[in-house]
Protein backbone atom coordinates (compact mmCIF):
# COMPACT_ATOMS: atom_id res chain seq x y z
CA UNK A 1 0.00 0.00 0.00
CA UNK A 2 2.86 2.37 0.89
CA UNK A 3 4.52 1.68 -2.47
CA UNK A 4 1.28 2.35 -4.40
CA UNK A 5 0.63 5.53 -2.42
CA UNK A 6 4.15 6.85 -3.05
CA UNK A 7 3.92 6.06 -6.76
CA UNK A 8 0.54 7.83 -7.03
CA UNK A 9 1.87 10.88 -5.15
CA UNK A 10 4.88 11.05 -7.47
CA UNK A 11 2.72 10.81 -10.57
CA UNK A 12 0.35 13.54 -9.33
CA UNK A 13 3.29 15.87 -8.58
CA UNK A 14 4.68 15.21 -12.04
CA UNK A 15 1.30 15.92 -13.66
CA UNK A 16 0.88 19.13 -11.66
CA UNK A 17 4.31 20.39 -12.70
CA UNK A 18 3.79 19.43 -16.35
CA UNK A 19 0.34 21.04 -16.52
CA UNK A 20 1.67 24.23 -14.99
CA UNK A 21 4.35 24.49 -17.68
CA UNK A 22 1.82 23.73 -20.42
CA UNK A 23 -0.77 26.19 -19.12
CA UNK A 24 1.62 29.08 -18.57
CA UNK A 25 1.54 30.33 -22.24
CA UNK A 26 -2.22 29.89 -22.29
CA UNK A 27 -2.71 31.93 -19.14
CA UNK A 28 -0.51 34.69 -20.47
CA UNK A 29 -2.86 35.05 -23.43
CA UNK A 30 -5.98 35.38 -21.26
CA UNK A 31 -7.16 39.06 -21.19
CA UNK A 32 -6.33 40.69 -17.88
CA UNK A 33 -9.88 41.73 -16.93
CA UNK A 34 -11.05 38.12 -17.31
CA UNK A 35 -8.26 36.81 -15.12
CA UNK A 36 -8.49 39.58 -12.56
CA UNK A 37 -12.26 39.32 -12.05
CA UNK A 38 -12.50 35.52 -12.13
CA UNK A 39 -13.16 33.93 -8.75
CA UNK A 40 -14.25 30.58 -10.21
CA UNK A 41 -11.75 27.92 -11.30
CA UNK A 42 -11.55 27.65 -15.07
CA UNK A 43 -12.25 24.24 -16.59
CA UNK A 44 -9.80 23.54 -19.41
CA UNK A 45 -10.25 20.40 -21.57
CA UNK A 46 -7.16 18.24 -21.47
CA UNK A 47 -7.43 17.63 -25.20
CA UNK A 48 -6.71 21.34 -25.78
CA UNK A 49 -3.28 20.97 -24.14
CA UNK A 50 -0.27 19.66 -26.02
CA UNK A 51 0.80 17.08 -23.43
CA UNK A 52 2.82 13.93 -23.80
CA UNK A 53 -0.04 11.42 -23.94
CA UNK A 54 2.30 8.45 -23.50
CA UNK A 55 3.27 9.71 -20.06
CA UNK A 56 -0.06 11.13 -18.90
CA UNK A 57 -2.69 8.88 -20.48
CA UNK A 58 -3.22 6.67 -17.39
CA UNK A 59 -3.54 9.70 -15.13
CA UNK A 60 -5.77 11.56 -17.66
CA UNK A 61 -8.20 8.64 -17.59
CA UNK A 62 -8.32 8.81 -13.82
CA UNK A 63 -8.78 12.59 -13.80
CA UNK A 64 -11.50 12.64 -16.47
CA UNK A 65 -11.80 14.75 -19.59
CA UNK A 66 -11.19 18.07 -17.87
CA UNK A 67 -8.77 19.51 -15.39
CA UNK A 68 -9.79 22.22 -12.91
CA UNK A 69 -7.08 24.84 -12.68
CA UNK A 70 -7.69 27.87 -10.41
CA UNK A 71 -6.56 31.15 -11.98
CA UNK A 72 -4.46 33.51 -9.96
CA UNK A 73 -4.55 37.30 -10.36
CA UNK A 74 -1.36 38.34 -12.21
CA UNK A 75 0.68 41.16 -10.84
CA UNK A 76 -0.03 44.53 -12.48
CA UNK A 77 3.02 46.00 -14.15
CA UNK A 78 4.24 49.13 -12.45
CA UNK A 79 4.21 52.31 -14.56
CA UNK A 80 5.42 54.75 -11.94
CA UNK A 81 8.93 54.87 -13.38
CA UNK A 82 7.76 55.36 -16.94
CA UNK A 83 4.25 56.84 -17.12
CA UNK A 84 4.47 57.29 -20.88
CA UNK A 85 4.25 53.54 -21.34
CA UNK A 86 0.87 53.28 -19.59
CA UNK A 87 -1.97 51.91 -21.71
CA UNK A 88 -3.91 55.17 -21.66
CA UNK A 89 -2.01 58.43 -21.70
CA UNK A 90 -3.47 61.51 -20.06
CA UNK A 91 -4.24 63.03 -23.43
CA UNK A 92 -5.95 59.93 -24.76
CA UNK A 93 -8.07 59.60 -21.64
CA UNK A 94 -9.06 63.24 -21.92
CA UNK A 95 -10.03 62.81 -25.57
CA UNK A 96 -11.99 59.65 -24.90
CA UNK A 97 -13.95 61.34 -22.12
CA UNK A 98 -15.28 63.90 -24.58
CA UNK A 99 -18.61 62.99 -26.14
CA UNK A 100 -18.95 66.06 -28.34
CA UNK A 101 -19.85 65.51 -31.97
CA UNK A 102 -18.76 68.92 -33.31
CA UNK A 103 -15.99 71.45 -32.92
CA UNK A 104 -15.40 74.84 -34.54
CA UNK A 105 -12.84 74.52 -37.32
CA UNK A 106 -10.47 77.45 -37.91
CA UNK A 107 -11.77 77.82 -41.47
CA UNK A 108 -15.14 78.96 -40.08
CA UNK A 109 -13.68 81.66 -37.81
CA UNK A 110 -13.77 84.22 -40.61
CA UNK A 111 -17.56 84.27 -40.27
CA UNK A 112 -17.12 85.58 -36.72
CA UNK A 113 -14.24 88.05 -37.03
CA UNK A 114 -13.90 89.10 -40.70
CA UNK A 115 -16.16 92.07 -41.44
CA UNK A 116 -15.44 91.77 -45.17
CA UNK A 117 -16.58 88.14 -45.31
CA UNK A 118 -19.02 87.51 -48.18
CA UNK A 119 -21.57 85.25 -46.58
CA UNK A 120 -23.33 84.69 -43.28
CA UNK A 121 -21.84 86.86 -40.54
CA UNK A 122 -22.25 85.56 -36.99
CA UNK A 123 -22.22 88.15 -34.21
CA UNK A 124 -23.11 88.30 -30.54
CA UNK A 125 -21.67 84.86 -29.76
CA UNK A 126 -18.17 83.41 -29.59
CA UNK A 127 -17.10 80.51 -31.86
CA UNK A 128 -16.73 78.29 -28.79
CA UNK A 129 -20.24 79.09 -27.53
CA UNK A 130 -21.66 78.56 -31.01
CA UNK A 131 -20.11 75.08 -31.19
CA UNK A 132 -21.38 74.31 -27.69
CA UNK A 133 -24.91 75.29 -28.71
CA UNK A 134 -24.76 73.10 -31.82
CA UNK A 135 -23.64 70.15 -29.66
CA UNK A 136 -26.57 70.88 -27.36
CA UNK A 137 -29.06 70.93 -30.25
CA UNK A 138 -27.75 67.75 -31.87
CA UNK A 139 -26.58 64.73 -29.90
CA UNK A 140 -26.96 62.05 -32.58
CA UNK A 141 -25.39 61.64 -36.01
CA UNK A 142 -28.75 60.33 -37.20
CA UNK A 143 -29.92 63.95 -37.44
CA UNK A 144 -27.25 64.81 -40.02
CA UNK A 145 -28.11 65.13 -43.71
CA UNK A 146 -25.97 63.92 -46.58
CA UNK A 147 -23.71 66.45 -48.31
CA UNK A 148 -22.02 66.57 -51.70
CA UNK A 149 -19.47 63.94 -50.64
CA UNK A 150 -19.27 61.17 -48.00
CA UNK A 151 -17.11 63.37 -45.74
CA UNK A 152 -19.62 66.25 -45.84
CA UNK A 153 -22.79 66.49 -43.74
CA UNK A 154 -25.40 69.16 -43.03
CA UNK A 155 -27.22 70.00 -39.82
CA UNK A 156 -30.25 72.28 -40.08
CA UNK A 157 -31.23 74.13 -36.92
CA UNK A 158 -33.38 77.14 -36.15
CA UNK A 159 -31.55 80.46 -36.40
CA UNK A 160 -30.53 80.99 -32.76
CA UNK A 161 -28.08 83.84 -33.46
CA UNK A 162 -30.32 86.21 -35.39
CA UNK A 163 -28.17 85.90 -38.52
CA UNK A 164 -29.46 87.54 -41.66
CA UNK A 165 -29.74 85.79 -44.98
CA UNK A 166 -26.63 86.54 -47.08
CA UNK A 167 -28.38 85.84 -50.37
CA UNK A 168 -31.06 87.80 -52.22
CA UNK A 169 -32.87 87.30 -55.49
CA UNK A 170 -31.65 89.52 -58.32
CA UNK A 171 -34.26 92.06 -59.37
CA UNK A 172 -34.41 95.04 -61.71
CA UNK A 173 -34.14 97.26 -58.62
CA UNK A 174 -30.93 95.75 -57.18
CA UNK A 175 -28.97 94.37 -60.15
CA UNK A 176 -27.23 97.72 -60.62
CA UNK A 177 -25.76 97.29 -57.11
CA UNK A 178 -23.84 94.12 -58.00
CA UNK A 179 -20.05 94.36 -57.75
CA UNK A 180 -17.37 91.84 -58.73
CA UNK A 181 -13.69 91.16 -58.05
CA UNK A 182 -11.11 88.37 -57.86
CA UNK A 183 -10.88 87.14 -54.27
CA UNK A 184 -9.42 84.24 -52.31
CA UNK A 185 -10.89 82.85 -49.11
CA UNK A 186 -7.42 82.31 -47.61
CA UNK A 187 -3.90 83.46 -48.46
CA UNK A 188 -3.03 80.01 -49.83
CA UNK A 189 -5.94 79.72 -52.24
CA UNK A 190 -6.19 80.89 -55.83
CA UNK A 191 -8.23 84.10 -56.24
CA UNK A 192 -11.43 83.48 -58.20
CA UNK A 193 -14.02 85.80 -59.71
CA UNK A 194 -16.87 86.53 -57.32
CA UNK A 195 -19.79 88.92 -57.28
CA UNK A 196 -21.89 90.43 -54.51
CA UNK A 197 -24.05 93.34 -53.40
CA UNK A 198 -22.53 95.45 -50.60
CA UNK A 199 -24.47 94.80 -47.41
CA UNK A 200 -24.73 98.51 -46.63
CA UNK A 201 -26.65 99.11 -49.86
CA UNK A 202 -29.42 96.58 -49.30
CA UNK A 203 -31.19 95.62 -46.11
CA UNK A 204 -30.92 91.95 -45.27
CA UNK A 205 -33.68 89.99 -43.56
CA UNK A 206 -33.27 87.60 -40.64
CA UNK A 207 -33.22 83.98 -41.81
CA UNK A 208 -35.32 81.16 -40.39
CA UNK A 209 -32.65 78.47 -40.34
CA UNK A 210 -28.93 77.83 -40.11
CA UNK A 211 -27.31 75.29 -42.38
CA UNK A 212 -24.32 74.08 -40.34
CA UNK A 213 -21.91 72.52 -42.83
CA UNK A 214 -19.67 69.78 -41.46
CA UNK A 215 -16.54 68.01 -42.67
CA UNK A 216 -15.26 64.79 -41.15
CA UNK A 217 -12.17 65.02 -38.97
CA UNK A 218 -10.25 62.80 -41.42
CA UNK A 219 -11.03 65.09 -44.36
CA UNK A 220 -9.98 68.19 -42.43
CA UNK A 221 -6.68 66.55 -41.51
CA UNK A 222 -6.00 65.64 -45.15
CA UNK A 223 -6.76 69.16 -46.40
CA UNK A 224 -4.65 70.72 -43.65
CA UNK A 225 -1.67 68.57 -44.65
CA UNK A 226 -2.15 69.42 -48.34
CA UNK A 227 -2.19 73.16 -47.57
CA UNK A 228 0.74 72.80 -45.12
CA UNK A 229 -1.35 74.09 -42.23
CA UNK A 230 -0.36 73.21 -38.67
CA UNK A 231 -3.87 73.14 -37.26
CA UNK A 232 -4.52 71.30 -34.01
CA UNK A 233 -7.54 69.12 -34.77
CA UNK A 234 -9.69 68.26 -31.72
CA UNK A 235 -10.79 64.68 -31.24
CA UNK A 236 -14.35 65.22 -32.48
CA UNK A 237 -15.82 63.34 -35.45
CA UNK A 238 -17.11 66.49 -37.22
CA UNK A 239 -15.74 69.99 -37.72
CA UNK A 240 -17.95 73.01 -38.42
CA UNK A 241 -16.42 74.51 -41.56
CA UNK A 242 -19.21 76.90 -42.59
CA UNK A 243 -22.60 78.25 -41.53
CA UNK A 244 -25.28 79.51 -43.90
CA UNK A 245 -28.34 81.47 -42.81
CA UNK A 246 -31.28 80.70 -45.08
CA UNK A 247 -35.06 80.29 -45.16
CA UNK A 248 -35.05 76.70 -46.41
CA UNK A 249 -34.40 73.65 -44.17
CA UNK A 250 -32.42 71.92 -46.91
CA UNK A 251 -29.14 72.39 -48.76
CA UNK A 252 -28.97 75.19 -51.32
CA UNK A 253 -26.82 74.74 -54.45
CA UNK A 254 -23.13 75.37 -53.95
CA UNK A 255 -21.78 78.27 -55.99
CA UNK A 256 -20.32 77.16 -59.36
CA UNK A 257 -16.91 78.64 -58.59
CA UNK A 258 -16.77 76.66 -55.33
CA UNK A 259 -17.41 73.44 -57.24
CA UNK A 260 -14.58 74.30 -59.60
CA UNK A 261 -12.24 75.05 -56.71
CA UNK A 262 -13.06 71.69 -55.13
CA UNK A 263 -12.27 69.95 -58.42
CA UNK A 264 -8.82 71.60 -58.50
CA UNK A 265 -7.79 69.49 -55.50
CA UNK A 266 -6.59 69.92 -51.94
CA UNK A 267 -3.37 71.69 -52.96
CA UNK A 268 -5.42 74.64 -54.24
CA UNK A 269 -7.78 74.77 -51.27
CA UNK A 270 -10.45 72.44 -52.65
CA UNK A 271 -11.74 69.14 -51.35
CA UNK A 272 -10.65 67.07 -54.35
CA UNK A 273 -14.17 66.03 -55.34
CA UNK A 274 -14.65 65.77 -59.10
CA UNK A 275 -17.05 68.09 -60.85
CA UNK A 276 -20.58 66.73 -61.22
CA UNK A 277 -22.09 68.21 -64.38
CA UNK A 278 -25.70 67.81 -63.25
CA UNK A 279 -25.00 69.46 -59.90
CA UNK A 280 -23.04 72.19 -61.66
CA UNK A 281 -25.94 72.97 -64.01
CA UNK A 282 -28.29 73.10 -61.02
CA UNK A 283 -25.92 75.53 -59.31
CA UNK A 284 -25.70 77.77 -62.37
CA UNK A 285 -29.50 77.90 -62.60
CA UNK A 286 -29.86 79.03 -58.98
CA UNK A 287 -26.98 81.51 -58.85
CA UNK A 288 -27.94 83.11 -62.14
CA UNK A 289 -30.92 84.59 -60.30
CA UNK A 290 -29.36 85.09 -56.84
CA UNK A 291 -26.42 87.04 -55.46
CA UNK A 292 -24.66 87.16 -52.07
CA UNK A 293 -24.70 90.15 -49.75
CA UNK A 294 -21.32 91.12 -48.32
Amino acid sequence: FFLISSTTSFLMSFVSHTLTQQLRPLLLRVPFPVVARSSVPVVIPLRSLHLQRSLLSPVCRSLGSSFHFPLQRPKRASTSKNPSRSFFSTTAAKNMSSNKLFYMDDFCLRQFNDKSYQGTRITGISPEDFAAKVNELCTSEEDLKEGYAPFCKHLFVENFVGATSPVVAITDENKSLIESAYKARTSKELPVLTRWIPADKLEAKEAKYLDVILYSREQIIEESKAMDRKDEIPNCPWGIISVKAQDEPHELPMQPITMMRNALGKDEGGSGVELNRAKYDESVKYWSTHVPLA
